[in-house]
């Protein structure tokens, strides 16, 4: 019984393949701008978060410290989420709630881990956090990036913010 139960849970690898490992990150890349165009076609203010954001910021700086992501955060605010199902929606990505998380699958094969995650602007993202997220502030276009760190909680006024989505993050657009 054991060894049917081992079998199971043993992974299928593929062959090694570069161009697999493009296209992952690839369809990262595709869906962070798939959903900000939607968000942007429907005039919605937000901010790009996590791993995407740190990895553009870094690249400023050097681009051979870059590492991917499986998934985009956006930081958008709550009053605007029926809004937010529909632009997205249009785009081809399903809303859920799972686990206290709002997030955006990839169509109807689509996965949580490699989703849209929402974090909500002004809003603790657990109960008993030092400090709320940023605010996301409407702009006239073009995306803001948020480049978090994690670990730091406290307030600056300077371009780096540190907040607690736990992180510092330096908010910047895609024009700086």
């Amino acid at each position: 019984m054991a060894s049917q139960r081992d079998a199971a849970m043993t992974p299928v690898l593929g062959p090694f393949s570069l161009d697999r490992m493009v296209r992952a990150v690839e369809l990262v890349r595709e869906r962070l701008l798939r959903a900000t165009a939607a968000l942007e076609a429907a005039g919605l203010p937000y901010a790009v978060a996590g791993g995407n954001a740190v990895a553009l910021w870094v690249s400023r700086v050097d681009p051979g410290a870059v590492r991917n992501t499986s998934d985009v955060d956006l930081l958008v605010r709550r009053s605007d989420l029926d809004a937010i199902k529909i632009a997205l929606g249009g785009a081809g990505f399903i809303y859920r709630h799972a686990a206290g998380v709002d997030l955006f699958i990839d169509g109807p094969n689509g996965r949580a881990r490699d989703g849209i995650h929402l974090i909500f602007a002004s809003e603790m993202v657990r109960p008993g956090e030092a400090l709320a997220n940023p605010p996301v502030l409407s702009r006239k276009k073009g995306p803001i990036f948020m480049s978090c760190n994690f670990g730091r909680s406290s307030v600056s006024s300077s371009p780096l913010t540190e907040t607690k989505i736990g992180h510092i993050c330096a908010i910047f657009s895609m024009s700086a």
